[in-house]
This record gives C-alpha cells, sequence and structure tokens, in this order.
C-alpha cells in the first residue's frame, strides 16, 4: 500500500508540475530565450517553455545570428516581429510561416533578408494589406 501512495503522489506531481516545451535548436535563439525569461532554466537544451513564449507581443530578432528559427511557431501573441538584417545569411534558405500569429500582427520587419524566399501565412488579404500600407516591411 505505501508503494502505491508513494507512486501516485509522484505521478500527480510529475503530471502537475510538468511544463509544456517548444523544440529551438538554435542555440543563439534558445539562449536569447532563456536570458529573457522564456525559457525553461536550462541552457543549450534545445526547450524553451511554451506558456512563457506563447505571451510575448514584441520580439526583436534583428542583426541576430540566428540561422534556424525552428520555435518561432510557440510565440502566438505577437504584434511586433523584427527580423531584419538577421547575420549569417539572413534567413535563407528558409520560408518563414507567420501563420500562428499573422491574424494580428500590425507590424513585421525582415528588410535586408535578400533570401527569404517565402512568408507564409493565415490570411492573405490582411498580409497584403499590411505590406502595401507599410506596416509589414519586406524587401522586394
Amino acid at each position: 500500500m505505501k508503494k502505491f501512495l508513494t507512486f501516485t503522489v509522484m505521478l500527480v506531481s510529475t503530471v502537475c508540475f510538468s511544463q509544456s516545451l517548444v523544440y529551438m535548436p538554435d542555440d543563439v535563439f534558445e539562449n536569447f530565450a532563456e536570458s529573457n525569461g522564456w525559457g525553461d532554466g536550462v541552457a543549450n537544451n534545445d526547450y524553451v517553455d511554451s506558456a512563457s513564449i506563447a505571451q510575448v507581443q514584441i520580439l526583436n530578432l534583428g542583426n541576430s545570428p540566428i540561422s534556424d528559427f525552428t520555435g518561432l511557431e510557440g510565440f502566438t501573441s505577437l504584434t511586433d516581429f523584427y527580423c531584419g538584417n538577421v547575420l549569417n545569411q539572413g534567413i535563407a534558405p528558409q520560408s518563414l510561416s507567420l501563420l500562428p500569429f499573422s491574424n494580428q500582427l500590425t507590424t513585421f520587419n525582415s528588410t535586408g533578408n535578400p533570401g527569404l524566399y517565402c512568408i507564409e501565412v493565415a490570411d492573405t488579404a490582411f498580409a497584403n494589406s499590411n505590406v502595401s500600407s507599410g506596416s509589414w516591411l519586406i524587401d522586394p
């Protein structure tokens, strides 16, 4: 009986206190998140706290040496996203998915990334109007 109670307490503790994590394999990107208090408290383990990054509204990754943006999808409350002049070779050669937050994103700046070939959004009419109005800055 004692073993059963110990197991039950351990199981309940694990379920109640476990945190949901987002995979972020780029060490620079993960360290940026960790240093802003959005991580899981373990440096260079490729994971950050999903609840923390889900609350971020402004994300400025401009002039950063980030090469892999995996994990960006966890920033679901973004209203302002800056990724201009990302160092190394820019965001290329990959596409950038803004699907999780494209209908609330009011500022998007990706200038200085000539290799960025695709920006995927959920609402193309909304995205086109923001590009036309100058709220979203994208190099032609």
